[in-house]
């Protein structure tokens, strides 16, 4: 379970310190699981139905390709950017996309 996962320490470069626990997990998650985006304080509704998260993007975006090109672009996958610098991130992306891609 996400909340107890042990707190991990940061100090930051003009010495201020802080710990962080659950929410090291619970915000990423966000990009595989849009639905736990926090609805707002302020009594609006925000709907989450119509969102998904980077693997489901990676998959229609193949999907929605030419037949022809889709085993190329299964097989050339690339991350890039500092989220995926998350600790598990590809592994995660790869995890998912096993079960949906194609044999």
């Amino acid at each position: 379970s996400i909340s107890t996962r042990p707190m991990k320490y940061f100090e930051f470069p003009d010495g201020f310190n802080t710990s962080i626990g659950a929410l090291r997990f619970s915000i990423p998650e966000i990009l595989f699981d849009p639905k736990f985006i926090p609805q707002p304080q302020d009594g609006t509704h925000f709907d989450t139905t119509a969102l998904m998260g980077i693997p489901q993007m990676i998959y229609l975006s193949i999907n929605n390709c030419d037949i022809d090109v889709r085993p190329n672009l299964w097989n050339n996958i690339i991350l890039t950017g500092a989220t995926t610098l998350l600790p598990g991130f590809a592994d995660r992306v790869n995890q998912e996309l096993s079960s949906m891609a194609p044999a």
